[in-house]
């Protein structure tokens, strides 16, 4: 569970995930005091840590060194959609079949998952 709590102060957020705390804001040319990344940042996070840790995971299970990994993830906007563009990096010397079969499992990350199945409820509390 996360919770959000927001005061007077324009967009400064307070963030808290299990024991963990965090300040989510707008830069200030958005009005807020760029006190923390934007709530779509957040989101780009959750998405590459999640796939960059679900690909450590596989490598590790198959014994595979992929040096120091990086997944950078940015938006692109379409007419009428975004679509999230996933650029996967290695130092190490990959064969073609360990980065064919890497891009597949990038899919399986949880938060793409998440993303993918679209479902989202509000509702008052």
């Amino acid at each position: 569970m996360a919770l959000a709590k927001i005061g007077n102060r324009n967009y400064t957020t307070e963030v808290s995930v299990r024991d963990f705390a965090f300040l989510v804001d707008e830069p200030l040319e958005e009005g807020g005091g760029n006190l923390g990344p934007k709530p779509t940042e957040i989101l780009d996070a959750a998405l590459a840590s999640c796939t960059v840790i679900t690909l450590r995971m596989y490598a590790e299970r198959k014994d595979w060194d992929l040096g120091d990994l990086q997944v950078k993830v940015e938006r692109e906007k379409e007419e009428t959609e975004t679509k999230f563009v996933i650029v996967i990096s290695s130092s190490a010397s990959l064969n073609e079949e360990q980065k064919t079969r890497l891009l597949l499992i990038a899919h399986k990350c949880p938060v793409h998952k998440l993303l993918s199945q679209n479902k989202m409820e509000v509702r008052w509390g």
